[in-house]
């Protein structure tokens, strides 16, 4: 059994904080309900520019938002995490170590929004669990997000661009999607070695009179 956002660290410049919202829901096994929370433990080091956080698991289901610093990148230890998030702070998510997964899951939610701003994501999966009909694993509204080695899976499209975003993938499969692998609406996506596949419907959905979708190495 995985181990909720065991621990990350980030370096903080001093531009303008936003927030990123975390929303923890119950995790199922087979055997037991388990709730799980987070209990943030704060420790300076030397440096004014760098902040580092622990999170440690404990029984209890709680709901808790963490300001994040434009321009931090957070390593998360490999793990299964029962989230939903907003992010509109230009952030680097990646996996820390070279072992195991990162999964994010969300249950009748939108698993990731990025919203008017810069993202990058590497070796992180994003799964919609339940609730496929109307939330997407990966949502980007006016924002540019670069993804590499991740897997965006589940949901009514995989992923979905719109308002003039930018969406950059490499080494990056999108699959299991109710409808549409990757829906791009007035947006531009750019796909190097990627794989579309086993989504209900065709791997794209390309609307709006801006939109423009470039292929290299690709399958779908």
């Amino acid at each position: 059994m995985h181990t909720l956002f065991r621990s990350f660290s980030l370096s903080l410049s001093r531009s303008l904080a936003l927030s990123l919202s975390l929303s923890f829901l119950p995790i199922f096994t087979p055997s037991l309900l388990l709730s799980l929370s987070l209990s943030l433990s704060l420790s300076l080091s030397l440096s004014p520019h760098t902040h580092a956080y622990t999170l440690t698991q404990h029984p209890c289901f709680l709901t808790r938002d963490l300001l994040f610093w434009q321009g931090d990148r957070i390593a998360i230890l490999p793990g299964v995490y029962s989230e939903s998030a907003v992010i509109n702070v230009d952030l680097e998510i990646y996996r820390e170590g070279d072992k195991g997964d990162v999964v994010f899951v969300s249950r009748h939610d939108t698993t990731l929004l990025v919203e008017s701003c810069k993202v990058k994501l590497t070796e992180i999966g994003l799964c919609v669990e339940e609730g496929a009909l109307m939330h997407h694993a990966l949502h980007i509204d006016s924002a540019e997000v670069m993804l590499d080695g991740c897997e965006i899976f589940g949901g009514l499209y995989a992923t979905f661009a719109c308002g003039d975003s930018t969406l950059n993938a490499r080494q990056t499969r999108f699959h299991s999607a109710y409808s549409f692998g990757v829906s791009i609406l007035n947006s531009i996506a750019h796909f190097h070695d990627c794989f579309i596949f086993c989504n209900k419907e065709d791997g794209f959905n390309i609307g709006g009179g801006t939109s423009k979708v470039f292929l290299s190495y690709s399958n779908f």
